[in-house]
């Protein structure tokens, strides 16, 4: 009678699990392991709390279950949580385990290719993100990442290539769209960086920095002043603390011969930012300015 009632108890709190409805899926549990507990369930319900963020009693639960078997799912759970608690060695140690174990598990190399990238051992980390591509997980992130790891090494035309692979599977995530217009916009590619930018617009979560990059190519692409000009006030509409935009509209003033204007905004970085404001004293965009009264007044 007693297992019966235990098989009852645990389907039903595994279907309100993967139903979303948590908490009565953990109140199911925790009644169905006063008839028994076995270690499928009790695995299971070490993810459910995770998934609660009750990760002091995760971590309970699965250094039971390792004590018991160092089965692939007992090991990723536990990395997950050495994740969460700051501790990225332990974890990577955790998913080369289960990698040793020949689990064939997308997330375990992909979870660690996160790791590896994290502590700036890129090669490994491009390594894994392939293997857990080819292993049949989702490559969306996986080349994204990849793309970034490049573009960070300033080779631009591989971050490319894996960037546009993400594109093509994901054009609508929230990251890609902003990554290739920065990929471009390194190799001088403005036409190109300009219209991704410009797809990053289109979304709800846009890149924070996607008005000042598009002033930039605007900027120093094209020379286009008044269309940079209008992106960098568009993105300080936005965020009115992005002082790299108050100092580069700055420069787009001087460059316009606005002097006065360009004098407002430096003046402003003088005091809420001394030290992007000090770039005028060099920066070659400037030398016309440096030669005003303005000039002389703001360092006077």
């Amino acid at each position: 009678m007693n297992k019966k009632q235990y098989r009852r108890l645990v389907e039903k709190a595994e279907e309100l699990y993967f139903k979303g409805e948590y908490n009565d899926a953990e109140e199911l549990y925790i009644e169905a392991f006063e008839y028994d507990i076995e270690v499928e369930h009790y695995v299971n319900y070490g993810f459910l709390l995770i998934e609660m963020e009750k990760l002091s009693e995760a971590e309970e639960v699965f250094t039971d279950l390792i004590s018991l078997v160092r089965h692939p799912a007992v090991l990723f759970g536990l990395a997950l949580l050495k994740t969460e608690f700051g501790k990225p060695q332990e974890a990577l140690d955790l998913y080369e385990e289960i990698i040793k174990l020949k689990a064939q598990s997308h997330e375990a190399y992909k979870n660690a290719a996160d790791l590896y990238d994290d502590l700036g051992e890129t090669a490994k980390a491009i390594e894994y993100y392939l293997k857990s591509v080819e292993l049949g997980g989702d490559a969306f992130w996986p080349y994204t990442n990849i793309g970034a790891i490049y573009e960070s090494m300033d080779q631009n035309e591989k971050a490319l290539e894996y960037f546009l692979k993400a594109y093509e599977i994901k054009p609508n995530e929230r990251i890609i769209s902003y990554n290739l217009g920065v990929a471009y916009g390194k190799l001088k590619r403005y036409d190109e960086a300009i219209k991704y930018y410009l797809d990053d617009l289109n979304k709800v979560d846009h890149h924070e920095s996607t008005y000042y990059n598009l002033g930039l190519a605007y900027k120093d692409g094209y020379q286009d002043y008044e269309k940079a000009k209008s992106y960098y006030l568009l993105g300080l509409k936005e965020n009115e603390n992005n002082y790299f935009i108050w100092y580069n509209l700055g420069c787009v003033y001087a460059l316009m011969e606005d002097y006065d204007n360009a004098s407002d905004c430096f003046t402003y970085l003088k005091y809420k930012e001394p030290s992007i404001f000090a770039s005028i004293e060099t920066d070659s965009e400037l030398v016309e300015f440096r030669k005003t009264e303005q000039y002389q007044k703001i360092m006077g």
